[in-house]
């Protein structure tokens, strides 16, 4: 699974910029810019700048925040736990395939969803919880926003 600086960078350079441009086009300097991208939270004077620059940064190109905010998470907590982020290339779980493209093409997941798309409550809530607990979507603590895994459902996908 790449950190977020990893996906920053790919990002900018799968749209032909410089970090020069983006500095000129932004006003934050290129410095802050590549030390993101280097993912080296220590250059910055706090987590307050650091989430400022990618507030902008992330849309800018065209990435989703949160959905990189909580792959990182996924990431730290998997390092913790000292368990490698294994993806599986198959599943026995048939609606897996339609229920990840239907969140990638909407970039947003909900019971509601899931439920109006596959025709019952009870089947939304199975889905909503193989996801969950598979790593495709997560929830902040208080929070009641999915947070998608991005990578992890392209990968699959692909």
């Amino acid at each position: 699974m790449k950190g977020i600086g990893e996906i920053l960078k790919e990002a900018r350079e799968a749209k032909g910029l410089s970090l020069e441009t983006v500095e000129k086009e932004s006003r934050i300097m290129a410095a802050f810019l590549d030390a993101m991208e280097r993912d080296d939270t220590a250059f910055f004077l706090n987590q307050e700048n650091y989430d400022g620059i990618l507030d902008f940064y992330a849309p800018y190109l065209g990435l989703n925040k949160n959905a990189l905010l909580a792959q990182q998470r996924m990431l730290k907590m998997h390092e913790q736990r000292g368990t490698a982020v294994v993806f599986k290339a198959q599943s026995s779980f048939k609606e897996l395939v339609p229920a990840l493209k239907l969140i990638r093409d909407r970039q947003r997941v909900s019971i509601d969803l899931l439920e109006i798309h596959f025709g019952s409550y009870e089947k939304a809530k199975e889905i909503l919880e193989y996801l969950q607990k598979n790593g495709f979507i997560a929830k902040s603590r208080g929070s009641y926003d999915w947070l998608l895994n991005n990578e992890k459902i392209n990968e699959y996908l692909s």
